[in-house]
């Protein structure tokens, strides 16, 4: 029920489009690479994206429980962020009104 109707932030939310872009074209190149027979190594760009979406190296800090919501969050880990902690979901809905209201 929340990860369809929760609202979100649009420097979040573009972020993670930017990251997805970057991680379909990682897969589509180690899939010809495989298909080829060749060896393959990721550009940083895309081990980024990859690690973005695995929360590891850089993104593990950020995706953490313990850490509030931020643009470095999935969609899937700023949700868990907001249901497991009331503090957290609060904080975030004030400033998502307070901004939203700015516009």
């Amino acid at each position: 029920m929340l990860r369809k109707y929760f609202p979100d932030w649009e420097g979040r939310m573009d972020y993670q489009k930017k990251q997805e872009k970057i991680y379909r074209s990682g897969l589509d190149r180690i899939a010809e690479a495989k298909r080829a027979r060749v060896k393959f190594k990721l550009t940083k760009r895309e081990q980024d994206a990859f690690d973005y979406f695995n929360g590891q190296n850089f993104y593990k800090y950020y995706q953490s429980l313990e850490t509030p919501p931020n643009i470095f969050d999935t969609r899937s880990s700023f949700l868990l962020k907001v249901e497991k902690n009331k503090n957290m979901r609060e904080n975030f809905l004030k400033s998502y009104h307070r901004r939203k209201s700015e516009n």
